[in-house]
């Protein structure tokens, strides 16, 4: 799993432009992350590891994030607090939790306006901010909703 990440991070790192829409979704690096009901435990040990290479700690040009698609809602609903059970019963069934990196000029034009979420006490002992984005889709006619987590 940590070769197929520095693999990855390697590839990111390669020029100014290489984060752009490069990602790494969690069911790729390991066959524990296959199933639905693993991705949030799955995407958090990925978060962690990512955060813990060397390559990724030493460079300070990027910055890694994780991204967690949910199910599309017809309504405009945004949750109060965030829990593991939200995050699992509202984890988009077709989308595994990936993997980004963003730079810091991208960071402050786009993701630290978004809200911060409040947490429940179990993902509160995580050093993590989760950000919460909703937007409406024109083509799926629904509202997509989306958690953004970053290293504090």
């Amino acid at each position: 799993m940590q070769l197929k990440m520095n693999d990855w991070v390697k590839s990111v790192m390669l020029n100014e432009i290489a984060w752009e829409a490069n990602n790494l979704h969690i069911d790729e690096l390991s066959e524990a992350y296959k199933e639905r009901n693993s991705w949030f435990n799955g995407a958090i040990e990925s978060y962690k590891l990512l955060l813990s290479l060397p390559i990724v700690k030493t460079q300070h040009n990027l910055i890694p994030f994780l991204h967690i698609d949910l199910k599309d809602k017809k309504e405009d609903i945004v949750p109060t607090i965030l829990s593991e059970e939200f995050i699992h019963e509202e984890i988009n069934e077709y989308t595994p939790p990936d993997l980004h990196f963003c730079s810091r000029e991208y960071y402050n034009d786009f993701y630290s306006k978004l809200d911060v979420c409040k947490l429940d006490l179990t993902l509160d002992n995580l050093q993590f901010k989760f950000l919460f984005r909703t937007y409406y889709d024109h083509t799926e006619m629904m509202y997509a909703r989306e958690i953004y987590v970053f290293n504090e």
